[in-house]
């Protein structure tokens, strides 16, 4: 099966639009995405409540309580077919690296 992205654009007529991933891509992506969430969940600690003052630790991560979710992203997830499906004409080459902060 294969997944798709979704980017939030500064177009206001398509604020949300969703990539398919071809399985090339995908079988490329999926496990730096899967390292990224690996390295993010063993490292997150304490949650710190979002006011826009404080600057988290590397073992601390900062939460946002009653999210106001203003462009609807999460009828990105539960609606995928309702959103506007880009096509890519050129194969985009990009190098991927993993994330790494000195602790």
């Amino acid at each position: 099966m294969l997944s798709s992205l979704f980017a939030l654009t500064s177009d206001p007529a398509n604020r949300i639009v969703k990539f398919t991933l071809t399985e090339d891509v995908q079988t490329d992506l999926m496990p730096y995405l899967q390292g990224q969430e690996q390295f993010f969940l063993a490292r997150a600690g304490q949650e710190i409540i979002f006011d826009g003052k404080y600057k988290p630790d590397a073992q601390e991560i900062l939460i946002i309580e009653n999210y106001d979710d203003i462009d609807n992203l999460s009828d990105a997830i539960t609606n995928p077919l309702g959103y506007l499906k880009l096509l890519l004409r050129r194969r985009l080459s990009i190098a991927l690296k993993p994330y790494s902060r000195a602790m």
